[in-house]
């Protein structure tokens, strides 16, 4: 990998050496990785790094055609897909060309989802993945989530696997909320109207445009609010999606001079996409445990200690910035090769990738780094964390692109963008929903550096991490854990995964016998119902050992069962300032009903762009209890 990107299609040069151990250094001591497409990809004849692809569709045939080309082209390289399909009429709408009847939506998801199939990514490597992205107005919007509600989970991925986004408006938020009316206004009766062209509108221009085809009754079909969300909970309850994405959200904080249509796959990428330009996004996780030391004296960059008393072991441990900021500065240099060397299966994707330089700089084991710091998942402090680390990111980052730009050069028509106004997306988000939590840096100061220019249009995305995750030993990206013990399917083989950290408190704690252990395992991984002394006696004689049992079970609770999505959502929200793009978040919920709105209401009123990636229920969730581990009885 390290090969492929510094010295790409060409010899590598005895100059290029110490870039090469650099690169190799940080990549084998697991401080950070790129996203798997560049790992697949990185040294092969077709070297195509990027990990996102947006595509957006225009309501014409010969366009149609082109987009799902394009989307071929991308799979058979590694890519994962988000596709607009928002500006295409609905079905029942007359084709004035030809006189007819559209078809609508629906069966041009089901040849897309058949494409899928038949290419997959890179060959077979990994499975083919498109995410088409859907306006909340727009009439076909239910019919096609519906392509997805499967009664059998089981046979899901042998039926229909495209996994659909809603593109949602601060407007059907508000109408949601206040059970209101929502009409459904066909894509064709907005086509000739580019005043009040719903599709780049948002706010209050939105609003008044919508409501103006409503009074004209111009729509074609209407049903209230909440019953809208109530066919799309029913979806998500069995398949986990449709994602839900705010598009005012996005377009209010973005920082690039052109509207974006759509997010990607995994939703955490905000390009914008039109005839000349496809959105590609390049990909990389900081792994945050890698960042914490027990180093007792006070090295520059290292603050905030943090203290833990487990028994008779004290631990002590700082968070290691200066050692974040020289990986973060390193990682914005080879992507920013990455950019220039990759190989670009169609001239729209380079076009677009070198004329804004986009990056999305994320991270992984969060959960890991929380249960070395012994802090609770949700927590105001545990939140405070997630802050001041994005925080850092962001602005390294951001330092490093300013002083490639000044080498360098910024990107294309910098000068249009926010950031040439001083508006750096925490100042923008702070001025739009406040932040909650301490900051690190001065980012007014900040702001006059990068008037004078910066490299990259957008430097941060939190993206799932869950094979690159395994790889490098980390829980997935920023989430809680799903369990304590469970069985991980990635694409080559299945492998048993235990909270490696509960596994060492318990040790020290004198509860790693077999007794506990069977209990644990029988139990899934939970251990809220679990009273220590029942199964040490001698736990009872540590200082203090009711409120340590209580922490223990406080720091080790799981997903779905024990956190509940608010401290979820407050984790990511603690984040989104110092994020320019967006975050894969997922949201965990033992069952789904109406209530499920308030969260995602929740989330939005904070400033969230993606409300939910995925939507895990009890009978979406893949299956917690390790069977492998759990001994067979024997017969009597």
């Amino acid at each position: 990998v390290s090969l492929g990107i510094i010295a790409g299609r060409e010899r590598l040069q005895r100059n290029q050496l110490p870039h090469l151990k650099e690169l190799y250094l940080l990549l084998s001591s697991k401080t950070f990785t790129f996203a798997t497409p560049t790992l697949l990809n990185s040294g092969t004849k077709y070297a195509q790094f990027s990990s996102c692809v947006l595509l957006d569709v225009q309501d014409d045939l010969l366009n149609i055609g082109e987009q799902i080309k394009s989307s071929m082209m991308y799979q058979k390289h590694s890519a994962g897909i988000g596709i607009n399909l928002s500006k295409l009429r609905s079905r029942g709408s007359k084709i004035k060309g030809t006189n007819g009847i559209a078809s609508g939506l629906a069966p041009l998801c089901e040849v897309i989802d058949k494409l899928g199939y038949y290419i997959d990514q890179g060959g077979g490597k990994r499975p083919g993945s498109i995410s088409p992205y859907i306006a909340d107005y727009h009439p076909d919007l239910l019919e096609v989530l519906a392509l997805r509600n499967i009664k059998d989970i089981t046979q899901a991925a042998s039926n229909h696997r495209l996994y659909y986004a809603v593109w949602v408006s601060n407007y059907f938020m508000e109408c949601t909320a206040k059970n209101e009316m929502w009409y459904f206004i066909c894509p064709s009766a907005i086509s000739n109207n580019k005043e009040r062209d719903l599709s780049i509108l948002i706010g209050e221009d939105f609003k008044k445009a919508y409501l103006s085809y409503v009074n004209d009754g111009a729509y074609v079909s209407s049903m209230p609010a909440r019953d809208v969300w109530r066919e799309i909970i029913k979806i998500q309850a069995v398949a986990g999606v449709p994602y839900i994405v705010c598009k005012d959200t996005i377009n209010l904080l973005r920082n690039q001079n052109a509207f974006i249509y759509s997010s990607n796959l995994c939703a955490e990428i905000t390009l914008p996409t039109n005839e000349n330009e496809i959105g590609v996004c390049n990909l990389a996780s900081i792994s945050v445990r890698k960042f914490l030391t027990k180093k007792k004296k006070k090295l520059e960059g290292e603050f905030l200690p943090y203290n833990f008393t487990c028994g008779n072991i004290n631990e002590n441990y700082y968070l290691d910035l200066a050692k974040l900021r020289r990986t973060v500065r390193s990682i914005v240099s080879y992507m920013d090769r990455i950019i220039d060397i990759n190989y670009y299966p169609l001239k729209q994707g380079e076009y677009s990738n070198k004329k804004r330089r986009p990056l999305g700089i994320g991270i992984m084991g969060l959960a890991d780094a929380l249960c070395k710091l012994k802090l609770i998942f949700g927590s105001p402090e545990a939140c405070q964390f997630r802050a001041y680390f994005q925080e850092a990111i962001y602005y390294y980052a951001l330092e490093a692109s300013i002083e490639l730009a000044e080498k360098l050069g910024p990107h294309d028509e910098f000068e249009e963008y926010q950031n040439a106004y001083g508006n750096l997306h925490p100042l923008l988000f702070a001025k739009h929903f406040g932040i909650k939590y301490k900051q690190l840096f001065n980012w007014e100061k900040m702001a006059e550096r990068a008037k004078s220019g910066v490299r990259h249009s957008v430097l941060t995305a939190c993206m799932p991490t869950g094979s690159t995750a395994m790889i490098l030993g980390n829980s997935a990206c920023f989430e809680p854990y799903e369990s304590n013990i469970y069985r991980f399917s990635a694409h080559a083989e299945e492998l048993i995964v235990i909270n490696k950290y509960l596994r060492r408190d318990l040790e020290l704690l004198g509860l790693n016998n077999k007794k506990f252990i069977s209990r644990f395992i029988s139990l899934s991984g939970r251990i809220q119902d679990l009273k220590f002394s029942n199964f040490n006696p001698t736990f009872s004689e540590f200082p203090q050992h009711e409120e340590l049992e209580k922490q223990i079970k406080a720091i080790y609770r799981v997903a779905a069962f024990e956190i509940s999505p608010r401290e979820i959502i407050d984790m990511a929200v603690a984040a989104q300032p110092y994020i320019d793009q967006s975050q894969s978040m997922n949201l965990f919920v033992p069952q789904l009903s109406i209530n499920y709105f308030n969260w995602l209401y929740y989330g939005w009123k904070n400033g969230l762009k993606t409300l939910v990636y995925y939507t895990r229920t009890s009978s979406a969730i893949k299956e917690t209890s390790c069977k492998n581990c759990v001994k067979k009885k024997k017969k009597n």
